[in-house]
C-alpha cells in the first residue's frame, strides 16, 4: 500500500468544512482541494468525522482494488478502509473466509459483510503542505489540523470569510470555496493569517465555549419540556396552591429543577464550563487583558473571544508608500540639517533608552541655541514627518477598531455606505434594518458579551468602566435635554429629525451601555493587536484602559443636539 503522492511537500491544500444540514435541508460534505507544485489538481470529499480523522492522519483510502485470495480482513489498518457488501449465509459460503466479518444485528441476527475492495493509495496530510481555511468555521478540525502540522511539519493559514466572499465569481458557490481558498493561498498568502500556538489557544476557547453553549441550550430545553409536563399533570390533577407565599409556577419550576434529566444536563453543562475556564486560564488574551478588568467573568470573556477569535482579521495596514516617502522626506531632511554630525552637541543628555525622535528632538534644539536656525528648521521638518506616521497609523487603527465594531454590531449606522440613513435608526438592530434590504450580519454571541458587560458596569459604578460610563451617560444626557426656542429654532432649521423630543431616562441609560461597549472594543483593539504585533509578549508598559479618554460635562455648557 502507497501513498498516493510522491511530492513530500510544497502542497497547497484548500479546505472547506462540512454542513450538517443547511437551510434547504441537505448535506454538505467537507471538501478538499489540493494543487501540486507540477500543476496537478485533485478535489475529494469527506463525508464524516471519520474520513476528517483519516485525512489529517494521511490514511484516508483514495484508490482501491479489487480482493485477491490472498488479502485479508486482519491486513486492514481499519475496518472502514475496504469496501463492503452484505451477503447471506448461501452467499458467504461461496467467499473466502478471510473476506468475511459478522456482526450481530439486534438480539439474534447476525450480519455477514464480505469484502470486496481493499485501498491501494492513502491521502492526507503531508510534511510541507500548507492548508487554507476561513476563520470561524470548522475550528474544531481547524484546530485538530494545527496541532497535527506541528508535528510533521504543514501549516494552516486562515482568512475572514470576507476573503473568499469578494473573490467569488457573480455565478460561483460556496461549493467551489476549496478551490478558490487554495488558489488564493498559492498567488496572494497576504490574505491569510499564519496560525501559530497563540492562535490556537484562542481556537481552543471558541471550541470549549461553543461546547458549553449548546449544553447550556439543551439544558434549557429540557428544562422547558419537564416544566410544560408539570403543568400538564398539575392541571389534570386539579392541583391548588397550599403555601400563600409561594404561586404554583413556583413550585412547578422547583419540581421540574429537580427532575433527574434536568440534574444530569447541568452536570454535564458544568463539566463544559470547567473545561471553558482550563482553555481561557491558557490564553494570554485572556490573562493580562480581560480577567483584570472588573466585571469581566469567565462567561463574557469567552463570548468576546470565541467571537473575534483572531484580532488580525480586522488589522488595517498603514499606507506602505506615503510611510516610505515620508522615511525618505525625514532622511532628506536630517541630511541637510546636519543630524548625524552634531548628536556630539547633546551627548551628555543622551540616555540608554533614547530614542531617534529625542535625539533628534535634543539636536533641534542645541542647534537652534546655538544659532544654526536653518538647521534647525530643517529638523523641525523632519520631526513632522513623525507626526505624520502617527497621523498615518492612528487613521490605520481607527479604521481598524471601526471595523471590529461593526463585527460585534456595536457601531453606529452612519456615514459610508449608510450615508443616507435616517438618524433615528442609526443604532444597529433588527427592528431598525427591516425592509431595508441590508443584512444584520454583526456577530450575535460577541455582541451578547459586550451587552452583559456593560451590564456589568451598570452594577458596578465605582469600577474604572462604570465611572467611564457615567461620564458618558452625562454627557449623552447633557445633549438630549429638551432644547431652548433658540436651539429648538436652530436644530429644525439644519433639518435635524426629532429634535423637539428629549430623551427618557432609560433610553439615556441604554444609550450610555452601547456606548461604554463601543468604547470598550475600541480600546481591546487596541490592546490585543499591540500583543499580536509583539508576538504574543507582554509590552513592558501596557495600554491600561484608563488611557481611553472621556469629555465630563459641562453643565453650563449650550446643548448640542447633533
Amino acid at each position: 500500500m502507497s501513498a498516493s503522492n510522491a511530492e513530500a511537500g510544497g502542497r497547497i491544500i484548500g479546505i472547506r468544512p462540512r454542513v450538517k444540514k443547511t437551510t434547504m435541508l441537505e448535506a454538505r460534505p467537507t471538501q478538499v482541494f489540493i494543487l501540486y507544485p507540477d500543476g496537478r489538481e485533485a478535489a475529494l470529499e469527506l463525508p464524516d468525522t471519520e474520513a476528517e480523522t483519516d485525512f489529517i492522519a494521511g490514511i484516508l483510502p483514495v484508490v482501491w482494488r479489487g480482493v485477491k485470495p490472498e488479502d485479508s480482513v486482519k491486513d486492514l489498518p481499519f475496518i472502514s478502509h475496504g469496501m463492503w457488501e452484505e451477503v447471506d449465509e448461501e452467499q458467504a459460503a461461496k467467499r473466502l473466509p478471510q473476506h468475511l466479518v459478522r456482526t450481530k444485528k439486534g438480539r439474534k441476527k447476525v450480519a455477514i459483510h464480505a469484502l470486496t475492495k481493499v485501498p491501494v493509495a492513502l491521502e492526507g496530510l503531508r510534511s510541507g503542505d500548507k492548508v487554507a481555511m476561513v476563520l470561524g468555521a470548522g475550528n474544531a478540525f481547524a484546530l485538530t489540523i494545527a496541532e497535527r502540522g506541528i508535528k510533521i511539519g504543514c501549516e494552516l493559514f486562515r482568512c475572514p470569510t470576507k476573503v473568499p466572499k469578494d473573490h467569488r465569481g457573480e455565478e460561483d458557490t460556496k461549493d467551489e470555496d476549496a478551490k478558490l481558498l487554495a488558489t488564493l493561498l498559492s498567488k496572494d498568502p497576504s490574505l491569510f493569517y499564519l496560525m501559530e500556538e497563540r492562535h490556537q489557544q484562542l481556537t481552543r476557547v471558541a471550541v470549549a465555549f461553543r461546547d458549553r453553549y449548546i449544553s447550556m441550550q439543551r439544558r434549557i430545553r429540557v428544562l422547558q419540556q419537564r416544566l410544560q409536563q408539570a403543568r400538564d399533570e398539575a392541571i389534570l390533577s386539579g392541583a391548588r396552591r397550599t403555601d400563600p407565599a409561594t404561586s404554583i409556577e413556583d413550585t412547578l419550576m422547583a419540581t421540574a429543577k429537580a427532575h433527574p434529566d434536568v440534574l444530569d444536563e447541568e452536570e454535564i453543562e458544568k463539566e463544559f464550563e470547567e473545561k471553558l475556564a482550563e482553555a481561557l486560564e491558557k490564553v494570554p488574551v485572556w490573562n493580562e487583558i480581560l480577567e483584570p478588568i472588573e466585571g469581566m467573568g469567565v462567561s463574557i470573556g469567552a463570548r468576546i473571544i470565541a467571537a473575534a477569535q483572531d484580532i488580525r482579521r480586522f488589522e488595517v495596514k498603514t499606507d506602505a508608500q506615503a510611510k516610505a516617502e515620508s522615511y525618505a522626506r525625514e532622511h532628506e531632511h536630517e541630511k541637510l540639517g546636519r543630524f548625524e554630525e552634531d548628536i556630539h552637541l547633546v551627548a551628555d543628555k543622551l540616555k540608554s533608552d533614547s530614542t531617534r525622535f529625542q535625539i533628534l528632538q535634543l539636536v533641534r534644539s542645541a542647534k537652534r541655541a546655538a544659532g544654526k536656525e536653518e538647521e534647525a528648521v530643517l529638523l523641525d521638518q523632519a520631526l513632522e514627518e513623525y507626526a505624520l506616521r502617527r497621523k498615518l497609523r492612528m487613521h490605520s487603527e481607527s479604521k481598524g477598531a471601526n471595523k471590529m465594531k461593526a463585527y460585534l454590531g456595536v457601531h453606529l449606522m452612519m456615514g459610508g455606505k449608510y450615508a443616507d440613513w435616517p438618524e433615528a435608526k442609526q443604532f444597529p438592530s433588527r427592528r431598525n434594518i427591516a425592509g431595508s434590504g441590508r443584512p444584520a450580519n454583526w456577530q450575535q454571541i460577541g455582541r451578547q458579551g459586550l451587552y452583559l458587560f456593560a451590564k456589568q458596569t451598570e452594577y458596578r459604578p465605582s469600577s474604572e468602566w462604570g465611572a467611564k460610563r457615567k461620564v458618558w451617560k452625562g454627557g449623552i444626557a447633557e445633549r438630549k435635554q429638551p432644547l431652548n426656542d433658540a436651539a429648538l429654532a436652530q436644530a429644525e432649521a439644519e433639518g435635524k429629525e426629532n429634535a423637539r423630543i428629549p430623551w427618557p431616562k432609560a433610553r439615556i441609560n441604554k444609550a450610555s451601555g452601547w456606548r461604554t461597549a463601543s468604547r470598550f472594543v475600541e480600546w481591546l483593539f487596541r490592546t490585543w493587536l499591540d500583543w499580536e504585533t509583539r508576538g504574543g509578549r507582554t509590552p513592558s508598559s501596557w495600554l491600561f484602559p484608563s488611557r481611553v479618554r472621556c469629555r465630563t460635562p459641562t453643565p453650563n455648557r449650550p446643548p448640542d443636539n447633533s
